[in-house]
């Protein structure tokens, strides 16, 4: 995009989440709870004329929904992240299959080990969490693991999936925000019969305690794909990776470090990156008429004007330089030309037309088809929808369309 300048962008002023601290994490709930008995009846009556939604080819719940969305981001950086069950325990559920995955430090190699030391990461055991599909047969609720009942087949191809949040909140439990693209996915899938999501550890920093900067999301990542391919025996060829927001910066960040790291771990079949968060540099900032400003009335994902992301890059980024890091900000434009994508397996990539981070997105699927040709990465993008449409429920039919495109892609 012509016209950047490094070193402009905005960033939000205030502390993050004033009203973390009881008593004023109850007042403010209170208020929260008047403000939204005044504000939703407004919105309803305000958006039956389609000159006054957020987009005129919108429906009126989808302007309504996306109003709702929003306020739940604000809510977000004024009282803090949600609690989730998180890396520490796995929770009990009807609807996935918890187990436990163990740490696997002696597959962390090279430069990725040096980042761990200088950001004092570690290796840890962490959950995840068995997916079905509605006519698989393997049992979510019995203590016995559910890669025994059917066993692994020769032919049976698997997903990884990494949730959404920002590094900062949500869950792979089916009590999260993000994770209901996982069961809306299995429900029209074809091509695959369980997904196992993955808990990897969240990101913090002031004014909670400094935990888990990048890499410690990647040790999982990694210790998530060898539990796969190493200790249940499922090749290789037959894993697709998939991540959603942050998860599809995972995902990309899993293939990179597997390529870095050649004899390490074998390269998986497929990249799914929905809704990719991929430039932690918010180098697009500083232009604008990029995306980061000229959806900010159609999305719901933070990209500037609450503050809530400034916490996620400040939590996830740590001690690192998010403008020179290619695992942190391969979208980056203080990277052109110093990125490249070879050897990476075909790939699907998604954006929404009406999402702040689209333009990162395109940059990142012009960067993937210059390396590996256009035959090899896959490209959508409905112009009516804002971030992670694929997990937003009043985003229809573009969330189901997109999902069936995504299982017919994985079954060539």
């Amino acid at each position: 995009m012509n016209g950047f300048v490094p070193g402009t962008e905005t960033r939000p002023t205030g502390p993050p989440f004033p009203y973390r601290n009881q008593p004023y994490k109850t007042l403010y709930s209170i208020y929260l709870v008047g403000k939204l008995m005044v504000l939703l009846p407004f919105w309803a009556i305000l958006y039956i004329s389609k000159s006054w939604r957020q987009s005129p080819n919108w429906s009126w719940s989808r302007s309504v929904g996306m109003r709702l969305v929003r306020m739940m981001d604000s809510v977000i950086y004024q009282i803090g992240p949600f609690a989730f069950p998180d890396h520490t325990a796995v929770s009990p559920t009807k609807a996935a299959k918890g187990v436990w995955i163990e740490a696997t430090p002696e597959l962390v190699k090279g430069q990725v080990a040096e980042w761990a030391k200088v950001a004092n990461v570690k290796a840890v055991k962490i959950p995840g969490y068995w997916y079905r599909s509605p006519s698989s047969s393997f049992n979510l609720t019995s203590d016995s693991n559910p890669i025994d009942s059917p066993p692994i087949s020769p032919d049976e191809k698997v997903v990884l999936y990494f949730h959404p949040g920002g590094y900062a909140i949500d869950t792979a439990h089916p009590s999260g925000f993000g994770i209901n693209t996982v069961p809306s996915f299995l429900n029209i899938s074809k091509n695959v019969g369980r997904v196992l999501a993955l808990e990897y550890r969240l990101s913090s920093t002031d004014p909670y305690p400094v935990s888990n900067p990048f890499p410690a999301a990647l040790f999982d990542a990694i210790a998530g794909y060898s539990y796969l391919v190493n200790g249940l025996g499922f090749k290789p060829e037959k894993v697709i990776i998939m991540g959603c927001s942050a998860g599809g910066h995972l995902g990309v960040s899993l293939i990179r470090y597997i390529l870095d790291n050649p004899g390490v771990l074998p390269l998986p079949s497929a990249l799914v990156a929905l809704h990719p968060w991929v430039d932690l540099s918010r180098s697009f900032e500083g232009q604008y008429d990029s995306s980061a400003y000229t959806n900010h009335a159609t999305d719901h994902a933070d990209s500037m004007f609450y503050g809530a992301t400034e916490y996620a890059v400040k939590a996830f980024v740590g001690p690192h330089d998010a403008k020179t890091n290619v695992y942190i900000s391969p979208a980056s434009r203080y990277l052109e030309g110093k990125v490249s994508f070879k050897g990476f397996p075909r790939t699907f990539m998604n954006a929404g037309g009406k999402e702040r981070l689209r333009d990162p997105t395109r940059l990142l699927r012009d960067r993937f088809i210059k390396d590996l040709g256009e035959e090899n990465v896959s490209y959508v993008e409905p112009a009516e929808v804002s971030h992670t449409y694929t997990a937003v429920t009043f985003m229809e039919p573009e969330r189901s369309e997109t999902l069936k495109q995504i299982d017919e892609w994985i079954g060539r």
